[in-house]
């Protein structure tokens, strides 16, 4: 179970991801989560991320959806 995220080939495009060559430059994060999804509660505006599990993996809640707040930090 991994989930990548990659990082735009195009700042003008987010939606541009280019073509993975199995360069770890375009790598953003792995996330030891299946089928992972990003949400933003609209009245807060709290970032989440979202997995929906698999059994015998070693999500908080094995075989079930899960949810955890996100919290950004500032990097260079």
């Amino acid at each position: 179970m991994n989930t990548v995220v990659f990082r735009s080939v195009r700042p003008d495009d987010p939606t541009d991801f280019g073509d993975y060559d199995g360069n770890e430059s375009m790598i953003v994060a792995r996330l030891k989560a299946h089928a992972a999804e990003f949400v933003i509660d609209p009245e807060s505006g709290r970032h989440y991320l979202t997995t929906c599990g698999w059994p015998g993996s070693p999500n908080p809640n094995p075989g079930a959806v899960s949810i955890a707040e996100l919290e950004w930090i500032e990097t260079e």
